[in-house]
C-alpha cells in the first residue's frame, strides 16, 4: 500500500519578503515576518521573531523550509567566511544552527532543503548560493563529513522551465522548480544559467511546477519536472543510500 498526501507549506523569497533581492537591511523586516505568519499557516517557528524558517517530518521524510532572505547578508558584500545568506547578523538561535543541527540528528530517511534560491553555486552569482559560495562549502562539507545521506534540495528563482543536477554541481542533488508565470514574464534564464548535469529548461511557454514523490519498496524518490498542462518534461529517480 502506499499513502498519498499533498503537503501545503510556504517560504518566502524576495518579492514575498517585500524587496527586491532583499536581505537583512530591509527596513520593514518585523512587518513582513508578522504578515507571513499571520496569512500562512505553518508549524512552530525556532525563531519567529527573527524569521520564517522551519521543519516539518511525514513518514518517511523531513522538510526544512530556509528563510533565504530576512537573515541574509546584501548581495554586495565581498564572499567569504563571514557572509551568510542563512545568519549574516549572527544572531542567536540562527539559521544555520537550527540547519546543521536539524540534518545532523533527522531521524528521517529522506531530508529534503526547500530553498527559494538556486542551490548549485555555479549559476545567478549575483543573488543565489553562487553569491555566497564560502557558506555553500562549507553546508556541502557538513553533510558529507557526518555522512548525512539523501539529501535533495528543492530551490527556484532561476527564472527557467526546470532543471536537475546530481549533485556534481550542486554538491547534492538539487532540482530547479520552473517559474509558473514564466510564460507571461520571462524566456530565459535570469543572468548566468550555470552548469546542471540533467540540462536546464528555458523557453518562453514553460511554465510548471515539480511534484516528489516518496516510495517504498524500494525506497527511492521520483522528482519529475512538470509542465502547466500536467506533462513530464524530465523525471529522476534517485535510490537510497
Amino acid at each position: 500500500r502506499q499513502r498519498q498526501m499533498c503537503i501545503r507549506d510556504s517560504v518566502w523569497d524576495d518579492h514575498d519578503y517585500g524587496m527586491e533581492n532583499g536581505d537583512y537591511t530591509f527596513a520593514a523586516k518585523q512587518d513582513a515576518i508578522q504578515a507571513f505568519k499571520e496569512y500562512y499557516p505553518t508549524p512552530d517557528l525556532p525563531n519567529g521573531d527573527e524569521g520564517i524558517w522551519h521543519s516539518f517530518r511525514f513518514a518517511h521524510s523531513e522538510y526544512f523550509m530556509l528563510d533565504v532572505r530576512s537573515n541574509r547578508d546584501p548581495n554586495t558584500e565581498p564572499d567569504g567566511p563571514e557572509k551568510s545568506l542563512l545568519n549574516g547578523q549572527n544572531i542567536p538561535n540562527g539559521q544555520k544552527e537550527w540547519l546543521f543541527n536539524g540534518l545532523l540528528n533527522s531521524t528521517a530517511r529522506w531530508k529534503f532543503i526547500i530553498s527559494g534560491v538556486n542551490f548549485n553555486p555555479t549559476c545567478k552569482p549575483d543573488d543565489s548560493w553562487g553569491g555566497f559560495a564560502t557558506e555553500w562549502q562549507e553546508v556541502v562539507d557538513f553533510i558529507n563529513d557526518n555522512n548525512i545521506t539523501n539529501v535533495i534540495v528543492l530551490s527556484g528563482d532561476l527564472h527557467s522551465g526546470g532543471g536537475y543536477d546530481d549533485g556534481t554541481n550542486s554538491g547534492v542533488p538539487e532540482i530547479s522548480v520552473p517559474h509558473t508565470n514564466m510564460r507571461i514574464r520571462h524566456d530565459a534564464t535570469t543572468t548566468h544559467p550555470g552548469a546542471w548535469t540533467g540540462g536546464l529548461i528555458s523557453g518562453v511557454d514553460n511554465p510548471g511546477y515539480v511534484r516528489v514523490s516518496v516510495l517504498t519498496q524500494p525506497h527511492r524518490v521520483v522528482l519529475d519536472i512538470k509542465g502547466a498542462d500536467g506533462s513530464i518534461r524530465q523525471s529522476v529517480t534517485l535510490d537510497s543510500q
